[in-house]
């Protein structure tokens, strides 16, 4: 499903945990232990706590850019983090995972402490 102007403007996941990272020239994808939240109603995800993202590379990404949030992601891995995306255009859901293009999504990711 593809959605426009209506699309929600922020998704969440806080204090997930980063269980994989696939990276590729065009394609970020982030697997995590933890919930999504966000504002939209169209957005479906499954009842568990295995989720992912899917961040395509736009062609107006710079790659200054796409290197920060793919070292970003990867200094991540197997670290608790939040993960915050807005969402500035069309975005998509394949089998409950969020795929979204940069521009004009906008990505950040925050190390978060280790939970005691």
């Amino acid at each position: 499903m593809a959605y426009g102007e209506d699309a929600p403007d922020k998704f969440t996941s806080t204090r997930c945990k980063i269980t994989a990272v696939h990276i590729s020239d065009e394609l970020l994808n982030i697997e995590f232990i933890g919930r999504w939240k966000t504002t939209s109603n169209k957005a479906k995800f499954s009842d568990t706590d295995k989720n992912g993202v899917v961040i395509v590379r736009g062609k107006q990404s710079d790659s200054v850019s796409w290197k920060a949030l793919t070292e970003t992601a990867q200094k991540l891995l197997e670290k608790y983090a939040s993960i915050t995306i807005l969402v500035r255009g069309t975005w998509v859901m394949k089998g409950g995972v969020p795929i979204f293009v940069i521009p004009p999504a906008d990505v950040s990711m925050i190390a978060l402490p280790t939970p005691q």
